[in-house]
């Protein structure tokens, strides 16, 4: 809510406002000063010490050393602009923000993510020659240009099985989440059974699906209306 995405508005609001989060110098001036700032407020004195310590040494090496271009390319941009993007990114495509309020904390705690895998369906083989040959020269490029960039920087580690962390957030498998979250449905997903998980296939549905279910949810003091919309079919769909 505070970049300004309340549930309850259109779906095209919340993509307007992504694009100018993205988009803006605000955005960027108002995460530094957070980065830089805003965060040390409550921190001991010998650990700002230490972070200023650290960037005034960092500057002045790369002063001494005439790299303060290799450091402005190499460190600032990636971690004040890059890293920024990556996060807005990630952040609305894992949570359903503002939904699922007046639930249980344990009902929330599950309906409220979703896992992002990313891949493509591959190409019918009964498809014509020409039609299969299109059709795989689509499915690299999507794999090379776009899937394998939003796993690099939006999604690294075990972040895409968000769902699996949210039912195990003590696991010690961590380190190998994928194959434990896959083991967990094989046998049912013993204690979640009536929560079942739900993922997108790409990163882009991933969104559209939280914008959907934040669209759904009710306004910020106003009730939801008995029996209607998304609320009411999730609550069903768990207790059936």
């Amino acid at each position: 809510m505070p970049l300004g995405f309340p549930p309850g508005m259109p779906k095209v609001y919340y993509y307007r406002r992504l694009a100018w989060l993205i988009l803006t110098p605000w955005t960027y001036l108002r995460y530094a000063k957070y980065r830089l700032w805003d965060w040390q407020r409550q921190e001991p004195w010998p650990r700002r010490i230490a972070v200023w310590a650290f960037a005034a040494t960092l500057v002045a090496v790369a002063y001494r050393f005439g790299v303060m271009e290799s450091l402005l390319l190499a460190y600032v941009v990636p971690l004040f602009v890059v890293f920024n993007i990556t996060g807005l990114l990630g952040t609305f495509s894992e949570h359903h923000w503002g939904t699922l309020l007046d639930k249980p904390a344990r009902l929330r705690l599950v309906l409220l993510q979703q896992s992002r895998f990313l891949l493509d369906p591959a190409p019918d083989r009964a498809l014509p020659r020409w039609r299969r040959v299109t059709g795989w020269a689509l499915w690299w490029s999507r794999l090379v240009f776009y899937h394998l960039p939003m796993r690099v920087a939006v999604l690294p580690g075990d972040s895409m099985h968000h769902d699996h962390h949210h039912r195990h957030p003590r696991t010690e498998e961590w380190t190998s989440s994928s194959y434990e979250r896959f083991d967990h449905l094989r046998h049912g997903c013993p204690g979640f059974e009536d929560f079942p998980h739900t993922h997108a296939w790409s990163l882009a549905e991933a969104i559209d699906r939280v914008f959907n279910r934040m669209s759904a949810a009710p306004r910020p003091g106003v009730a939801p209306r008995p029996g209607g919309g998304l609320l009411a079919k999730l609550t069903a769909r768990t207790r059936g």
